[in-house]
């Protein structure tokens, strides 16, 4: 519902202000361990972007980790995208700016 009704975003996890980069990889862990994942060492880890939304100020950190173990189960809510494909699913100003700092929309 809403101005970004139907708009795809990166699984995101809030970890507020002031949290160091162990506590971060930490909390995308459990994230991944909540959609059925096992996630292997962090193979990159970058500085953040920063976008406001109306009231909202934000810092998104991108931190891409390889899938050991899982799968997520395609639905019309989740869905794997190679880089490639990030131009055919709409998206936020915000997430783009994610996608373009984990070098999804090269």
């Amino acid at each position: 519902e809403g101005m970004l009704a139907r708009m795809w975003e990166f699984p995101t996890v809030d970890v507020g202000d002031g949290v160091n980069g162990d506590a971060i990889v930490l909390a995308v862990r459990e994230k991944g361990e909540e959609l059925g994942l096992r996630l292997g060492s962090v193979s990159a880890e970058r500085d953040g972007v920063r976008h406001i939304y109306s009231h909202l100020k934000a810092t998104y950190r991108g931190v891409v980790l390889p899938v050991l173990e899982g799968a997520v189960p395609e639905t019309s809510e989740l869905r794997w995208l190679k880089p490639q494909e990030m131009s055919q699913v709409p998206l936020s100003v915000a997430q783009g700016k994610i996608a373009a700092l984990v070098g999804a929309s090269d």
